[in-house]
Formats: C-alpha cells, sequence, structure tokens
C-alpha cells in the first residue's frame, strides 16, 4: 500500500498566483465543487491540528504538577533523607502509609508529621484521606512516636 502526503504551497509557488499556478486554475489538490484554496486551507487546518495535538503530548506530562500517589510519597522520603535527619524511609503502596525513622523526640515528631503530610499532598491529591505518615525514632522499635493521616 502506497501513501502519498500532500505538499503545502512554497513562496515559489505563491509568486505566481494565489494556487500555485501561472493560469488561476485550482491546481489538481482542489476538491471538486469547493471554492479555490479549500484544499490548501483544509491541509492546513489539518497540519495546525496535527502540531497542536502533538505540542499537547509533549509539553502536557512536563507540566503536570500532580503525581502518582507512590511517586509523591517517595518523593516525601527523597526530601527528608535530603535533611541528614532521617535514618530510614519506605514507602508501603500495599499499606499507604510512609514510614520515617528520625533522630527526634516524640513532641517535635507531632509538631513535624502535619508539615510532612502538607507537602506531600502538594505532590498528590489522590494521598489525601487513604495515605499516613509514621514517624519512628531509632529507639521506638515498632511503634511509631507521631502518626498523621495526609488530608
Amino acid at each position: 500500500m502506497v501513501f502519498s502526503i500532500p505538499q503545502l504551497p512554497t513562496r515559489s509557488d505563491h509568486a505566481n498566483g494565489p494556487r500555485g499556478h501561472a493560469s488561476g486554475s485550482p491546481g489538481p489538490a482542489a476538491i471538486p465543487g469547493s471554492a479555490p484554496g479549500a484544499a490548501t486551507a483544509a491541509r492546513r487546518a489539518l497540519v495546525c491540528a496535527a502540531l497542536i495535538l502533538l505540542a499537547a503530548l509533549i509539553i502536557a506530562p512536563a507540566n503536570a504538577k500532580e503525581m502518582h500517589p507512590a511517586d509523591a510519597a517517595a518523593y516525601l522520603c527523597f526530601r527528608m533523607e535530603k535533611t541528614g535527619l532521617t535514618t530510614e524511609c519506605e514507602v508501603s503502596g500495599w499499606g499507604e502509609t510512609v514510614e520515617i525513622r528520625l533522630d527526634m523526640g516524640g513532641a517535635e515528631a507531632r509538631k513535624l508529621c502535619p508539615q510532612l503530610a502538607k507537602i506531600a499532598l502538594s505532590k498528590s491529591r489522590a494521598l489525601a484521606g487513604k495515605w499516613q505518615i509514621k514517624l519512628f525514632s531509632p529507639y521506638s522499635g515498632k511503634h511509631p512516636i507521631a502518626v498523621c493521616r495526609i488530608n
């Protein structure tokens, strides 16, 4: 099967007349029964639509601010690890939790937990109401010193 791609008029075509032909005839690509220039306008509209669609497909993911919930939770771990306060951070997609082990007391952890929830929520609204953050101290074992739901 062979496909042919219609060519758009060039600048030299416009020098010979509005349709690219010295005689002023509509040319071989004209649509029967349509006004002269309708085929060129249709081609231009098609090319413009294709370029807009291509731009949307390329630009939309780059500008998207909403992350997948697990990615937003992993981002929270990444941010915590950069502070140097975290000794361990785990994301459980199954349990919908972010477990962070850091060297601080319970009172500090209870103040920090809602702030971390806001950071996570800013990256993904899908975390709201389902996910929770559990903060552990190095000495608390399996018992969190602070727990907060991401709202």
